[in-house]
């Protein structure tokens, strides 16, 4: 099936109905209508909520940053370039379609992604003796996306992490889920805030200060922190802050307090991975970003680098003919490091499912060798299970192993369609029987437009034509069933003896000087004659 939707300069589009993907604000579909094949819809789920985005997204679209520059740059961000609309109700917008791309967290652990993707992504896997090289090609691309995005001062990206990066076999990226970025005029004044951030990819002014994205103007440092995080775990499979300390035990606390593994705190750590010693093999100028992201900018946001500092320095490395010390050894070494010969540390894993109730969903999980469990970006415990509301959202599981690696798992909560399990009339006999419904998954029940419950009965009404029974869930969604009264007709057969009464007065003076004989034939079975004399 398709729909019908207009773009915001009137243009029709045809638009597939099932969607290819589905998150929790939106669903991303496949534009039907020719001109558009490199191009999808994303279509937001509740109205009301899209309604608030609008005018974000007119903003967007008014002023993208990706106008006269190489398509292969402006293919980096996942731009909206036209709002969408259905019977005059804003509900989405059209945007670059990303093909043959995984999430850039599929690359952020030790293991190798052509086991699930085939030989093509091998040349990705970290053992490779030209790791580092393509490892930073899509590192180099990322910085030159946002550079690209923070040039004219309007945007902070604020929630950047791997699962909102895509990235090909080709090494090449688009950022996605821009809809949620920040934006300010050129004045710098805060046009629409940023929706959320993710906490182990945040700076510790998030935690220190209590920023909160929905309600303050953020900086553009914001990014160069979350940036540097993601750099780290793209070149060295591990994040920067990943270590055991006496008194915090989530990376979020290691942030906040400024334990960079090879920070000035360094040696206040417990157990630093044997992974992170692959740093040193890093060559000197990107270990100097590093250390000025977060060690001297921990306090102090202005000494991160911008990302140009980034670009400049990746493309110093990349593009040099002299292959820096130490980058020859890189991939053995990090073998050598990850790999212990005596001791094999076994990946982490996580199981977990899901129970549909009546207005709520029970999600169990366990999880086996891990050392730390975040579910939507919130710490939880290795094992356990919790209520939420029954409502359309994926809810995603990341795991981290004793080695630093992480895997990520996600359940997809569904509000399920409505269904009438039982629409029946019974005790057909001599025009009378009972009507009796069952109902599941709907919040509103009617019958005949009035409510009822989800399940019940009802003495048949000889005088109603026909019963329709209609369930609609908390999204919208509804069915609907109709049976015809077979005794619906019935009553106009029925037949009353019509007495005859005849009322006689004799000339009668009146009031009104008036006189009057009553003479009436009465079809009704009762009569009330008031007469006042």
């Amino acid at each position: 099936m398709t729909r019908t939707i207009n773009t915001h300069s009137g243009r029709t589009l045809k638009i597939d109905s099932k969607s290819l993907k589905s998150g929790g604000q939106g669903g991303i579909h496949r534009i039907l209508s020719p001109g558009y094949q490199k191009y999808i819809a994303k279509l937001y789920h509740n109205v009301n909520k899209a309604k608030l985005l609008e005018n974000k997204i007119l903003s967007m679209v008014k002023h993208s940053p990706c106008v006269d520059v190489p398509e292969i740059v402006s293919n980096s961000l996942a731009w909206a370039i036209s709002a969408l609309y259905e019977n005059n109700q804003f509900v989405g917008y059209v945007m670059p379609k990303v093909d043959n791309a995984i999430e850039l967290s599929e690359l952020t652990t030790p293991r190798s992604p052509h086991q699930r993707h085939g030989s093509e992504w091998k040349k990705f896997d970290i053992s490779n003796s030209d790791s580092f090289r393509t490892r930073l090609i899509i590192c180099y691309n990322i910085a030159r996306a946002i550079e690209l995005l923070h040039q004219n001062g309007m945007y902070t990206l604020v929630d950047l992490k791997p699962d909102n990066i895509m990235v090909n076999k080709k090494g090449l990226i688009t950022i996605i889920d821009l809809d949620s970025i920040q934006i300010i005029d050129n004045n710098g004044a805060l046009l629409f805030n940023a929706e959320v951030a993710t906490e182990d990819f945040a700076p510790p002014e998030f935690y220190n200060q209590k920023i909160v994205p929905k309600a303050a103007k953020i900086d553009q440092s914001w990014d160069a922190f979350s940036f540097a995080v993601i750099c780290y775990k793209v070149l060295l499979a591990i994040h920067p802050y990943q270590a055991s300390h006496n008194t915090y035990n989530t990376i979020s606390e290691l942030i906040s307090n400024g334990y960079f593994v090879h920070g000035r705190r360094k040696n206040e750590l417990r157990v630093i991975p044997h992974i992170h010693k692959c740093f040193f093999k890093l060559p000197e100028n990107i270990r100097q970003l590093f250390f000025q992201t977060f060690d001297k900018g921990h306090l102090n946001p202005s000494f991160r680098p911008v990302l140009s500092d980034w670009v400049r320095t990746f493309s110093s490395v990349l593009f040099s003919k002299v292959v820096p010390a130490g980058l020859e050894n890189y991939s053995n070494n990090y073998s050598h490091f990850t790999y212990s010969k005596h001791k094999v540390i076994n990946p982490p894993n996580v199981t977990a499912n899901q129970l549909i109730k009546a207005n709520e969903v029970l999600i169990n999980w366990t999880t086996a060798n891990a050392v730390r469990c975040t579910l939507n970006g919130n710490n939880i415990g290795l094992k356990g299970n919790i209520s939420v509301p029954l409502e359309n959202i994926t809810y995603t599981f990341i795991v981290t192993g004793q080695d630093g690696s992480t895997i990520t798992k996600k359940i997809h909560v569904r509000i399920p369609a409505p269904k009438i399990l039982r629409f029946t009339l019974n005790n057909i006999d001599k025009g009378h029987g009972v009507l009796s419904w069952d109902v599941v998954n709907a919040s509103t029940v009617l019958l005949n437009g009035s409510p009822v419950n989800l399940r019940g009965s009802l003495n048949l009404n000889l005088f109603m034509p026909y019963y329709t029974l209609t369930a609609v869930n908390k999204e919208g969604q509804s069915i609907e069933k109709t049976i015809k009264n077979p005794f619906w007709g019935l009553h106009k057969k029925v037949s009353f003896k019509s007495p005859l009464v005849k009322i006689q007065h004799s000339t009668h003076k009146i009031k009104s000087n008036y006189h009057i004989n009553f003479s009436r034939k009465i079809q009704d079975r009762k009569f009330v004659i008031h007469s006042r004399y």
